[in-house]
């Protein structure tokens, strides 16, 4: 089966509402490329940008039966989700950031943490 390129979005979202896989190849090939200038727009980590698309797709896909097709904007909400993510995995990376740099284990200098006192 395939699409045709002008298919509206209400019709595809009720194609990925029966978990057509078709119809999902054609909406991240529409999308993907926006959501993914969207990404890096916040993050500056091509790998990261990679992982939270990924994650942002998967969502997306999860989270299609919830989605009405005659009201829904898709790309808004496609965009809404992918950035919702996007701020989670930001947030993730400040919390490890803040905890290495708080960690005993990070310190690069010749004291030893022992129970939380140092010995020199």
């Amino acid at each position: 089966m395939s699409i045709r390129k002008d298919i509206k979005d209400n019709e595809l979202i009720m194609l990925l509402q029966q978990k057509d896989m078709v119809a999902y190849e054609f909406l991240y090939d529409r999308y993907a490329p926006m959501l993914y200038g969207l990404i890096c727009k916040l993050v500056k980590d091509q790998w990261l940008a990679e992982e939270i698309l990924k994650k942002s797709f998967a969502q997306i896909w999860k989270q299609m039966a919830t989605v009405h097709p005659a009201t829904c904007k898709l790309f808004i909400w496609m965009h809404n989700i992918t950035r919702n993510i996007a701020l989670e995995e930001i947030s993730k990376t400040l919390q490890q950031d803040k905890s290495r740099k708080l960690s005993p284990s990070a310190c690069k200098c010749s004291r030893i943490w022992r129970n939380n006192v140092v010995v020199i």
